[in-house]
Parts: C-alpha cells; structure tokens; sequence
C-alpha cells in the first residue's frame, strides 16, 4: 500500500487538458492550505470532506462546475492518495450536493483496522476501497452514519462517542465545546465534552498537526509565488525518497 510512484505519477496536473491545468494547481493548493492537509500528509485525517461542494441540477453553470472537477480527480492523486466525489445521503432542502472527498488508503485502513466491529457490521473491511467506505458509510442509519464519519475525519473516539451520545441519546445534554486544529488558512474543530480539559488524545492531535504545518509553510513560501516551482513541484520534492521514488510514507517533518 506503501509501494512508492516515479514523480510524474505525483498529482500529474500536466497531463489535463491546458485549459485545465490552472485549475488543477489552483485546487491543490486549496486543499493543502485546509485540513485535507492532513490527510495528503501523515494521514491524521484518513479523510478530508467538505472543502469543495457542487451542486447537482441543471442550471449550466453548476453542470460546467461538476464536470470541470470531475475532469480534476485523476490529476488529484498520488498512489495511496486519491480523491473522488461523495453523493450526500440528505438533501439540503431542495438542492443536493456532492462533496469533494480526499483520501488516504493508509489512514483509512488503519481506522478501518482500530474500529473493526464497528465497520464490519457496515460490510467493510480493510480492502474494501476508501470511497467505498465513504458511500456505505453515508448509507447507514443516522448514528452510525455520524460514528463512522468522525471515526474516518480522524476525532479521537471518545469525542465521536460523545457527539452520537449527546445526538441520538434519550436524555437532553448540555452543548458541546470545540477542540480546535489549525490549517494554513483556518482551522477545523470536532466537538468534545464541555467543561473538560483536553485529553491526552487531543493534544497528540494537535501537536502532530503542528509540526506538518510548519514544515508545509516551510515548503510553501520557497515553492509557492511568482518565479517559484509550484504546488506540484512542492508535493514531488516533498514525497521523492531522494532517487525519483515518491510516497507520502516519504514525506519529513520535525
């Protein structure tokens, strides 16, 4: 699953078509400065959905909108990374929508391993494909539907088993509090017990978030800017074990 890649199969943005390619560079590194940098690096969120959202419907603009990131995904990968878009199981109001889903087979394999009963009784197991996951995840009942997405965000489980508790339980609880983990360009947050001070689990969290971040804002001011080499360049010297290999297993940070 580790198996190494030549360079050129890293986020190969080259390979769509010109009109494409800006676009490419450009959602990359929309996708490295929020959290789904934590799953294209280290695998601390095996997955990362919800930062780009399509509208299905038939208005023009939207169906050119879908499309052109459809076109998007096969350059949005990189062995055991890749990407795909999730078909939400409720529709918000009358309009319903995918999710741009960011993967990493390692991580997902990983919770799927931690949480084995749980995700035995949805029919996965750890060959079963990180989109396919995602789907049977959206299919189940509402409880497990939240209990499975916290688990693959990468929450520690004991705030996922919070938050269905105080969700689905019968008896009324208090709102929760927020953990939060800072990306480049803000942060994501989970909810977590109010009144409680962090746990080991959120602190290893954070503190694991905290170096891959300041390495990645290391990267990105002498790769990202006018005259620079660019995201795809920053991503391939990032994950190039030194002889033109690359793996995100490669991937340094202290």
């Amino acid at each position: 699953m580790n198996a190494s890649v030549s360079r050129s199969e890293v986020f190969p943005i080259e390979r769509l078509p010109t009109p494409l390619r800006v676009s490419g560079e450009s959602l990359l590194l929309e996708l490295l400065d929020s959290e789904a940098l934590y799953t294209l690096v280290g695998a601390l969120k095996p997955v990362s959905v919800g930062t780009h959202r399509v509208r299905l419907s038939d208005d023009p603009g939207e169906r050119a909108r879908s499309e052109a990131l459809r076109f998007l995904l096969p350059a949005l990968r990189c062995g055991e990374l890749e990407t795909g878009l999730l078909r939400r199981k409720k529709a918000f109001g009358d309009r319903v929508y995918v999710d741009l889903a960011v993967c990493s087979r390692v991580g997902v394999v990983r919770m799927v391993k931690s949480h084995q009963e749980f995700f035995s009784e949805l029919g996965v197991t750890s060959a079963t494909l990180p989109m396919e996951v995602l789907e049977k995840v959206e299919r189940a009942l509402p409880e497990n539907v939240n209990r499975g997405l916290g688990y693959l965000y990468g929450y520690p489980a004991y705030a996922v088993e919070d938050f269905c508790t105080r969700k689905f339980g019968k008896k009324k609880a208090a709102p929760p509090s927020y953990f939060e983990v800072p990306t480049y360009s803000g942060k994501f947050a989970y909810p977590a017990p109010r009144g409680e001070a962090p746990r080991l689990e959120d602190v290893v969290l954070r503190e694991s978030a905290h170096v891959i971040l300041a390495e990645y804002k290391r990267r990105r001011e002498r790769y990202i800017g006018p005259g620079k080499k660019g995201v795809v360049e920053l991503m391939r010297d990032w994950f190039d074990d030194g002889s033109g290999r690359c793996s995100p297993a490669n991937a340094r940070y202290q």
